[in-house]
């Protein structure tokens, strides 16, 4: 992680907001928390029994404990491919707002998480249950999915109810989770919404290609369809000079 990588995410997360308050869509203010102290996570990992990814603790006590932001869309759906899209940003709980990652809500994540298993997957060998063991979840999806670390620090899709992501990896890393998502404007964090700009091949969230230029062309675009005028298509968009 470097100054360069921390400074193109904040600029990044301020143009995405900035275009859901030019459509009038519902947005949450991005606010960065206060790092967190290295002894702080490792408290966490020996309290709880969490295992966090040493790029997360590096981002986490040099950078931010955490980023608030978010967006939703208004009374008009996007259509076509993108139907699906509703809203951006991850974890949103009665006592958080919606957030790319927060330190102060890891616990109570984890908490959940070990209910999920005692309650309902306790079998390890299950195809479905086993995609639960040896995972520490950092962002619980509004419908009740996480996001979790495996044991090599890739990030992964966990779903109760079946969801078409359920095991999947999103990224190899926090950096490249974070860096990715970013870069199709943090889209909401449902598996049926992640999908739609999911590489199955690469098992990644999409890093490039058309179909990512045509959602972000469309994430900008004043109306919430895939048309075009042919003045807007020639327009070079700050968001195809991202990395």
């Amino acid at each position: 992680m470097t100054n360069e990588t921390w400074q193109q995410w904040n600029q990044k997360w301020n143009w995405i907001i900035e275009n859901a308050k030019k459509k009038q869509w519902w947005y949450k203010d991005i606010e960065t928390l206060p790092t967190i102290s290295l002894s702080e996570l490792e408290s966490l990992e020996k309290n709880a029994g969490m295992r966090f990814p040493k790029d997360f603790k590096v981002i986490l006590e040099n950078y931010a404990g955490g980023v608030i932001m978010g967006w939703q869309i208004g009374d008009t759906n996007f259509e076509g491919e993108f139907k699906s899209i509703f809203s951006g940003a991850g974890g949103f709980h009665q006592s958080t707002n919606p957030y790319l990652w927060n330190f102060h809500d890891l616990n109570r994540i984890h908490e959940v998480y070990i209910g999920w298993i005692t309650n309902c997957y306790d079998d390890p060998n299950d195809d479905y249950g086993k995609h639960y063991y040896d995972k520490t979840p950092f962002l619980e999806v509004p419908n009740g999915d996480m996001i979790a670390f495996n044991d090599m620090g890739n990030v992964v899709y966990l779903s109760h109810d079946d969801g078409p992501l359920h095991g999947a990896k999103l990224a190899d890393s926090f950096e490249e989770f974070i860096s990715l998502w970013t870069n199709i404007a943090c889209i909401g964090t449902e598996s049926e919404q992640l999908q739609v700009l999911y590489d199955f091949q690469r098992e990644k969230l999409l890093k490039n290609g058309d179909k990512k230029d045509r959602w972000m062309q469309l994430f900008e675009s004043e109306e919430n369809s895939v048309k075009q005028s042919s003045k807007s298509s020639q327009q070079k968009s700050w968001w195809k000079f991202w990395s």
